[in-house]
Formats: structure tokens, C-alpha cells, sequence
């Protein structure tokens, strides 16, 4: 995962020391939109994390997914994650 994703424990250590502070869900304004992950990142919620993803990123390419909470993440999770990784990038996040 260290390929496609920057891993780091606390969110502020992202590479900005201006990141946000990790919300409930997600904290829109700041430097960096936090979402929190599901406790079960797989096929079922997956594609709303896809889709609250995508529509924070079209406003703001810094996206930062707080796993704090996540205890099962499954390949339709993983695949979300690339998905919105590679967004991001497009916009220069």
C-alpha cells in the first residue's frame, strides 16, 4: 500500500504540517477534507465512501481517509481508495 498511499499514524503528520485535525466524518474548509472510514471498509460501504469522496475532492484535491476506527478492509475498500487516490492526483492533490 506504501506504492500508492502515503501511510502515516496522527493525519496532521500528512505531508503538510497545515493539515487538518481528523473530524467525525468529514471537516470541509480546511486545508484537507478528513473522511472517516467505515468500521468495515468492504462491498457494501465502499461505494459511499467512493461517492462522499469523489464530491470532496472535485472541491478540494487534498482528501486525507482517517482509518482510525477500521477494523475489516476488504478489495472493494482498497479498490475505493485507488479510485479516489488517483483522482486527487489529477486535480493536484
Amino acid at each position: 500500500l506504501d506504492r500508492f498511499f502515503e501511510i502515516v499514524d496522527q493525519p496532521g503528520q500528512a505531508s503538510d504540517s497545515r493539515s487538518a485535525r481528523a473530524g467525525p466524518v468529514v471537516r470541509p474548509g480546511a486545508e484537507w477534507d478528513v473522511i472517516q472510514a467505515p468500521r468495515r471498509f468492504d462491498a457494501v460501504t465502499a461505494p459511499e465512501v467512493q461517492t462522499l469522496g469523489e464530491g470532496r475532492v472535485s472541491g478540494n484535491a487534498r482528501l486525507v481517509l482517517d482509518f482510525s476506527a477500521t477494523v475489516f478492509l476488504a478489495s472493494a475498500g482498497l479498490a475505493a481508495m485507488v479510485h479516489l487516490a488517483k483522482l486527487a492526483r489529477a486535480r493536484g492533490g
